[in-house]
């Protein structure tokens, strides 16, 4: 039997799960925006939602946080996800993303903040590039320089309790 030729595209090299995530992320937006942020509601991890809504400890790390939100998360993934799912593979990839999520919405949880994008789960991979470019010798101080920016980022626009408790988790 041939392969599909649907799926040609997909080699072993092909990062497919930054490329769903990112669909996730965009497909959760438009169905959050159809639906009057209804998605949000239940996914996201806020201050008293979390003991209504447990799986939102889960849930919180598939969400675009609005247009800015997804735009930065899918650049971010973009970049970040396909690098480290070619150097790792797709599995601990998977793993990463998903414990720096989960680690994100904890933390925010213990801290009496809220998540309601995928920016936990982002920092746990910006925080995984620390530690990859500390162990290859690179240049730390771009290295956090582009972390304290990202940071400031998170706390205009975002959570600064679920990106520590992502970054720390990566």
């Amino acid at each position: 039997p041939q392969p599909s030729r649907l799926f040609a595209w997909v080699t072993p090299e092909t990062p497919i799960v930054t490329y769903s995530i990112m669909a996730v992320l965009a497909l959760g937006f438009l169905v959050d925006a159809f639906t009057g942020y209804l998605v949000t509601a239940y996914f996201a991890v806020s201050p008293g939602a979390v003991l209504q809504h447990p799986w939102s400890l889960l849930t919180s790390m598939i969400l675009s946080g609005g247009i800015l939100g997804l735009l930065f998360n899918g650049y971010s993934l973009f970049i970040l996800g396909r690098q480290f799912e070619r150097i790792i593979g797709r599995q601990k990839f998977i793993v990463l993303y998903v414990i720096s999520g989960f680690s994100a919405s904890v933390f925010a949880f213990l801290l009496d903040g809220s998540v309601v994008s995928a920016t936990g789960a982002i920092f746990g991979l910006v925080g995984a590039t620390v530690v990859m470019a500390r162990k290859m010798g690179g240049n730390h101080k771009v290295l956090y320089i582009t972390c304290a920016v990202i940071l400031v980022f998170a706390i205009i626009f975002g959570s600064w309790q679920a990106a520590i408790g992502g970054g720390l988790a990566g």
